[in-house]
């Protein structure tokens, strides 16, 4: 009589885990769409109604898992450089409320964010991976990052993509070094050593070329190397005497270089040399 008896409350616990797995499914798909209707080639009224299922209903802060609040906040990464002023300012209002920044330019509350999650959950392996892509597409060639890599967030008078680019680029690498300052983080150390790239051997016959700074293509990739060398030499994962580092300063002949790609080989060897710099590599980032 007790297995009887406990029989129907056996199956309302499996209905109840039905229901919610299903909830579940519904909620992943609602951000999933959310989320695509976020990316600049969408119409301007479905970039409104990603904003406003997000963030200005409070969704994203009450979402269930960090995999669902990771693609939610990407989402807001990407309306807040919306070439739409009024959608931009609208998603800056909303997602700077729920992260503690309100009242601040978008531009400003995508730098917070990007504070937010490294504080919150630089731990999560998912949330790094993010970051390692982030920096990877937006180093990447012209040809080769996506359409929702190029944002607006500058004079439009100034057609310069790359340094819309170059904003997240920065806020990528800028999370990335700070989160590199913990031993345990073997796989960000990793990054910032082997700055050269994945192969960590593109000078040494590897099948890949360095990217030419003189090349617009080849100035994003360029800078993040640089970006990466330094970090590498001041977080002391490898010294002036490490073969990668003599390679760097000699890769372009000691030709002048670009402005800015200058500033940062310079930042390299104060770094060897123990000396302050005073170039900020993150300027855009802050």
């Amino acid at each position: 009589a007790l297995r009887l008896g406990e029989a129907p409350h056996h199956k309302e616990k499996e209905d109840e885990q039905e229901q919610d797995l299903e909830f579940l499914g519904v909620l992943s798909a609602l951000v999933d769409l959310a989320s695509e209707f976020a990316e600049p080639g969408r119409r301007l009224p479905l970039r409104r109604a990603a904003c406003s299922c997000l963030f200005a209903s409070g969704l994203a802060r009450r979402l269930p898992s960090f995999s669902m609040r990771l693609l939610a906040w990407v989402a807001a990464c990407t309306l807040l450089q919306d070439e739409d002023d009024a959608l931009r300012g609208w998603c800056g209002e909303e997602v700077g409320g729920a992260i503690g920044c309100g009242g601040v330019q978008a531009s400003v509350v995508l730098s917070r964010l990007h504070d937010h999650l490294t504080l919150e959950h630089g731990k999560d392996p998912e949330y790094r991976d993010w970051l390692l892509w982030s920096a990877a597409t937006n180093a990447g060639s012209s040809g080769s990052c996506p359409p929702s890599a190029a944002r607006r967030l500058f004079d439009r008078e100034e057609d310069n993509p790359s340094r819309e680019r170059l904003l997240s680029l920065q806020l990528a690498l800028l999370q990335i070094v700070r989160l590199a300052g913990d031993e345990a983080q073997t796989k960000l150390r990793a990054y910032l050593r082997d700055f050269w790239g994945e192969d960590d051997n593109v000078t040494r016959g590897a099948g890949r070329a360095p990217p030419d700074p003189f090349d617009p293509d080849g100035f994003l990739h360029s800078y993040a190397v640089l970006c990466r060398a330094q970090a590498a030499v001041q977080a002391g994962l490898v010294d002036g005497n490490d073969e990668r580092v003599v390679e760097l300063v000699g890769w372009w002949g000691g030709e002048a270089l670009p402005p800015l790609l200058q500033d940062l080989m310079d930042g390299v060897l104060a770094s060897v040399e123990g000396r302050a710099d005073g170039f900020d590599a993150f300027f855009l980032a802050r």
